[in-house]
């Protein structure tokens, strides 16, 4: 989504350069980019719609700041609502006393989940004091499972295998066995990308999450 937000925004912020003030027909232009990025990235209708109505109110008639040009104003603009509409400020995660605690890590297909698995687990184990384990559920894709083992090596991070299953849950269940036996306190649960119309896929997710209860469900976008 990222990327392809950036990419129009480059485009349409090209007829900003000069200006001293952002008048409506510049911000009008930006903001159709945008809401066209947010809603081809699967964004939901009424949550594009909030957003832009809070860009075009904070950016409309607004006088350049000293050290900023237009274009460098609205991408400040954009930049400050999609931190505030993603959580704001960062924060640390909230574990519980159960072991393992699982975090499932969510997204569209190509969006950069499995990456991140490893950066959340090596961050986790940094800062958190956590110790992670890695599960990749995603059967579909191939090589994706060797991806995350390529990627735990990198990182320094444990990842549970089973190769002689192709089933999720089961590999859910003997994850967290593992976890348990071998003293690892948080399960990361790298999963298939998926959209919102892929009905059977959806329910496997749902399944993943009534099995594991996690403390976290990460989307990545």
């Amino acid at each position: 989504m990222f990327e392809s937000l950036s990419d129009k925004l480059k485009r349409t912020l090209k007829n900003l350069r000069g200006e001293g003030v952002l008048t409506k027909e510049h911000v009008d232009a930006a903001l159709r980019e945008i809401r066209l990025a947010l809603l081809e990235a699967d964004v939901n209708y009424k949550v594009a719609k909030d957003f832009i109505a809070s860009v075009k109110e904070k950016a409309e008639g607004q006088q350049v700041w000293q050290e900023l040009k237009p274009s460098e104003q609205v991408v400040k603009i954009v930049f400050d609502e999609l931190v505030d509409m993603l959580g704001g400020q960062s924060s640390r995660l909230v574990f519980t006393r159960q072991i393992p605690n699982v975090v499932m890590i969510v997204g569209l297909q190509g969006s950069g989940k499995t990456t991140s698995t490893g950066k959340i687990a090596r961050w986790l184990a940094a800062n958190q004091d956590r110790k992670p384990l890695l599960l990749s559920v995603d059967v579909y894709r191939p090589a994706a499972r060797e991806q995350l083992k390529v990627i735990a090596r990198a990182t320094g991070q444990q990842i549970f295998e089973q190769t002689e299953t192709n089933d999720p849950l089961t590999l859910v269940r003997a994850a967290v066995k593992h976890a348990q036996q071998t003293g690892f306190d948080t399960l990361l649960i790298d999963t298939a990308g998926r959209l919102h119309i892929d009905e059977e896929l959806m329910e496997e997710l749902v399944n993943i999450k009534n099995e594991t209860h996690p403390v976290e469900i990460l989307f990545v976008c």
